[in-house]
């Protein structure tokens, strides 16, 4: 199974993305109708509180018309991003724009096989309707943008890099011949039998996109041009803490060696030339550097060139911050 990040893949394929600020503007728009939601993730629902009356002009957007006002989860949103290959952007703007550049492009014929009978002709007629209207696709952009604009700072500094670490646990488990399957098992339940149809599809070729989301409810499945879409939250406590843990474990592994541990301590004294290093632990140069690539790989080290020198130093916040984590997980 070949594990990839990009939206060109190769056949079979599963893609990996997070942070994406789409996935989760999805779930804030969402938010409007779904009180759970809001009771799961309280930083929607500080937004919503802020915000007041932008939880009626959701719900209200496609109100209007009857054949398409009870979709409360804006499908045709996540459509849009995943044909405008929005997916791992984590700037509104560029969110935004590539939604507005899938627009005028959207096939008339969308399988939408993760959809209702009922729905699909709903999803299909928003597309038409944003698509024909300039006014209404000006209003729907103002609208996500606004919906967003309060919950954009907790993302930005926490959301992101929860998402981001799942993501990462994500592709080593792939990469370690895990079935994505098992990865979204617990998000899946609710879909009933299309996934073992998705499975097929995906041995036959489909590729396959993950996303992992910061804010997350109950079940995420899209059909799209090209791939099948399935979301999981940071939420997961074997996910969320399996991607803690193997952070904490890939620092603690590259301080393992007894050298490496003394040159960091070392470096606690200040930042030194790698030769300077060789010569104060009777080592060969290229020895040396072999223990600070895997230092400045697990982030506890950093190097520059300083002339024809390279000048190591120690990364304090990040040992401090080792050491932090470490203490949590032994002694919670």
């Amino acid at each position: 199974m070949q594990v990839a990040d990009t939206a060109s893949p190769g056949p079979g394929a599963v893609l990996v993305y997070g942070p994406s600020l789409a996935a989760d503007l999805s779930w804030v728009a969402f938010g409007a109708s779904s009180p759970e939601l809001l009771e799961k993730h309280p930083p929607i629902g500080a937004a919503y509180r802020s915000a007041p009356g932008l939880a009626d002009r959701l719900r209200a957007f496609w109100g209007g018309d009857p054949a398409t006002g009870h979709l409360a989860c804006f499908p045709e949103f996540e459509v849009l991003v995943c044909l405008g290959d929005a997916l791992g952007a984590t700037v509104l703007d560029d969110v935004l724009a590539a939604v507005e550049g899938a627009i005028p492009s959207v096939p008339e014929d969308l399988r939408l096989a993760s959809e209702t009978e009922a729905d699909r002709p709903v999803v299909r007629a928003r597309l038409r309707a944003l698509r024909t209207s300039p006014r209404r696709r000006r209003r729907y952009l103002e609208l996500l943008a606004e919906a967003w604009a309060p919950v954009d700072p907790w993302w930005q500094a926490h959301g992101a890099a929860s998402a981001g670490l799942v993501a990462d646990d994500v592709r080593s488990r792939l990469g370690r011949g895990e079935p994505w399957p098992d990865l979204v098992a617990d998000t899946t339940a609710a879909l009933g039998v299309r996934v073992p149809a998705v499975v097929e599809a995906q041995q036959a070729g489909r590729p396959v996109a993950l996303v992992v989301c910061a804010f997350f409810g109950k079940a995420l499945f899209l059909d799209v041009p090209g791939f099948d879409l399935f979301g999981l939250g940071v939420g997961r406590p074997d996910v969320a803490a399996r991607a803690r843990t193997d952070q904490v474990a890939r620092r603690l592994r590259a301080l393992a060696d007894p050298t490496r541990l003394a040159i960091v301590h070392l470096l606690g004294t200040g930042p030194r030339p790698v030769g300077e290093i060789a010569r104060v632990f009777s080592l060969a140069q290229p020895t040396v550097s072999g223990h600070v690539k895997q230092l400045r790989d697990a982030g506890l080290v950093t190097t520059e060139r300083r002339g024809v020198r390279s000048v190591v130093s120690v990364r304090a916040d990040a040992v401090e911050a080792l050491a932090g984590e470490l203490a949590t997980l032994l002694v919670p």
